[in-house]
């Protein structure tokens, strides 16, 4: 089973392909590609399909590459605006245990 390269393919919209190949984005890469029994072979993701077990790989397969897919979340400004949305004021030095708190 193959993803005939989309997988990488797409994550190049949103990141420089450099970025997933080094740091925390390419451990989490690993990682997945690993608990899921997935290879990249060049790019290309490929799972294998041990004895006619069609729909255990391809649950298999779709997680990993759905796992792979979430190093677009780690986006800088994706985070900075998360957490900005949590703890509103934080940004601005009102947040817990300001000056002003006291």
């Amino acid at each position: 089973m193959s993803d005939e390269g989309h997988t990488y393919m797409h994550l190049t919209y949103d990141l420089d392909e450099k970025d997933f190949q080094k740091g925390t984005r390419q451990k989490i890469i690993s990682s997945a590609l690993s608990a899921f029994r997935v290879e990249d072979r060049d790019g290309e993701l490929i799972a294998r399909v041990a004895e006619d077990r069609f729909g255990d790989a391809l649950y298999s397969f779709v997680q990993a590459l759905l796992k792979v897919t979430d190093v677009t979340f780690l986006t800088r400004e994706r985070v900075r605006s998360t957490f900005h949305g949590r703890l509103p004021g934080a940004h601005r030095g009102n947040g817990p245990g300001h000056a002003t708190d006291l």
